[in-house]
C-alpha cells in the first residue's frame, strides 16, 4: 500500500510526515489544556515529552 507515494511498510517516516492525525473531538481529553492535548499528540509522534513541550509553547 501506498501513502503520498510512499510505501507504507519500507517509508513509514515519509508516511507520516505527510499525514496528520484529527481528533474526534476538539480535544483528545477533555481534562487537559489545549497545550497539553497538543504535546499528547506530539508523544504519540514519538517526540520526547520535552522536545513535545517546547514545540507546543513555542520556546
Amino acid at each position: 500500500m501506498r501513502v503520498a507515494g510512499h510505501d507504507v511498510v519500507r517509508e513509514p517516516a515519509a508516511v507520516r510526515a505527510r499525514i496528520g492525525m484529527a481528533g474526534q473531538f476538539a480535544a483528545v481529553d477533555d481534562h487537559l489544556t489545549g497545550r497539553k492535548n497538543i504535546a499528547m499528540i506530539g508523544r504519540r509522534y514519538l517526540l520526547s515529552g520535552r522536545y513535545a513541550d517546547t514545540r507546543t509553547t513555542g520556546s
